[in-house]
């Protein structure tokens, strides 16, 4: 009853009645309504509280636990974002939790891990999200500016749980770039050490470490679709199917199905590790462990990265890798890297490299178009 109150933003026994029939299929009278609440006096005036007029008002204060483990989710405008998030955007759970942590902390205005709280500091009260609105967000984001913290995330779950509420203001939030962004743009290691990198991976970790940094090194591959190779996508024809990242809305649950066709030294060792299986996982190594591997390969060879950039992702690193090195081996043709790569040329350009200033002048040299000047 309270979840259809809250849903109904009301506690109109009629009202209540045709939610019940509707939701249950269960034909009750007001009168029973009534009594239900007169059995459960604390809850009505809980949802009293809750509901004036169908919301919280500018006047009422918000309660603290609204904001407890559980309580936040049930909450009407969160629990109605949560369902299109899911159910429309077809967000997974674990990015949905991400987004509703984000949305917690907008209300709340504390940031534990970096021991900023400004309702304590005094510039922000606690925000019932039924009431936060377009106002709220611009000095929430104006607040996370002034203390120099990233508001990419923030100003993205801000424009999208407002916009699930019906304020069209929102769509004039600008979310821009996390910070960050592009850092990696320029990090290039050379060929020869990554060979050494990956004759050492082979060495030292044997043939599925090695095959796996060869799958994202050549043939561009995320991580994660690497580890969940199945081998009953080897084709006879010398081919491997993985399942990228993409929307679920679009690709279905598995993703976005890439086939590649690797080269036939890689090809020999992928069906070694296959062995008479005709299904399950290719590999028995996860993210984790390759990403424990992969930086003790960036450490042992190319220290220096991680003195230029501090921490990476050292399994991303290889296919960072596949883009430098396919750039420079295609005369920086970014629209064909683009589609080897599974990347829109926009993307590859902003995050993983762009034809540098030298080689554009020298284009501009080497392809020129003129025209014979007729002089009278």
């Amino acid at each position: 009853m309270p979840d259809f109150a809250r849903e109904l933003k009301t506690v109109s026994p009629s009202k209540l009645v045709e939610m019940v029939l509707n939701k249950r299929n269960e034909r009750v009278t007001p009168e029973s309504v009534t009594m239900w609440f007169k059995r459960h006096p604390l809850v009505e005036e809980q949802l009293r509280k809750e509901l004036v007029e169908g919301m919280p008002t500018e006047k009422q204060e918000t309660d603290t636990t609204i904001f407890q483990n559980g309580n936040f989710q049930q909450i009407r405008s969160v629990k109605e974002w949560m369902t299109y998030m899911s159910a429309v955007r077809r967000i997974k759970d674990k990015t949905l939790a991400q987004l509703v942590m984000g949305l917690r902390q907008v209300c709340t205005g504390n940031f534990s891990t970096l021991k900023i709280n400004f309702v304590q500091e005094g510039k922000w009260c606690l925000k019932h999200p039924d009431r936060l609105n377009y106002d709220d967000a611009l000095e929430f984001i104006s607040l996370l500016r002034a203390h120099k913290i990233d508001v990419y995330g923030y100003a993205k779950t801000l424009k999208s749980f407002l916009l699930s509420k019906g304020i069209v203001e929102a769509s004039k939030l600008m979310v821009g770039k996390p910070r960050g962004f592009a850092r990696y743009k320029d990090l290039f290691v050379s060929r020869d050490k990554l060979d050494r990198m990956l004759d050492w991976v082979f060495s030292a970790h044997g043939k599925e470490a090695y095959a796996i940094d060869c799958l994202m090194f050549t043939k561009a591959f995320r991580i994660n679709a690497v580890v969940k190779a199945d081998v009953k996508n080897m084709s006879e024809e010398g081919r491997i199917t993985l399942f990228e990242k993409g929307l679920e809305r679009k690709y279905g649950e598995e993703g976005k199905a890439v086939t590649k066709k690797p080269d036939a030294k890689l090809w020999k060792l992928l069906l070694e590790i296959k062995g008479a299986r005709a299904s399950g996982k290719l590999f028995s190594l996860d993210a984790d462990d390759m990403a424990k591997i992969n930086l003790e390969a960036v450490k042992r060879f190319c220290p220096e990265v991680l003195a230029k950039y501090g921490h990476i992702n050292s399994n991303h690193f290889w296919r960072h890798m596949f883009a430098q090195h396919m750039l420079r081996l295609t005369n920086w043709h970014t629209a064909k890297v683009a589609a080897l790569g599974n990347w829109t040329e926009q993307a590859l350009k902003e995050s993983y490299g762009e034809p540098p200033e030298d080689i554009v002048q020298h284009w501009t040299e080497e392809h020129t178009l003129e025209h014979a000047v007729v002089i009278a």
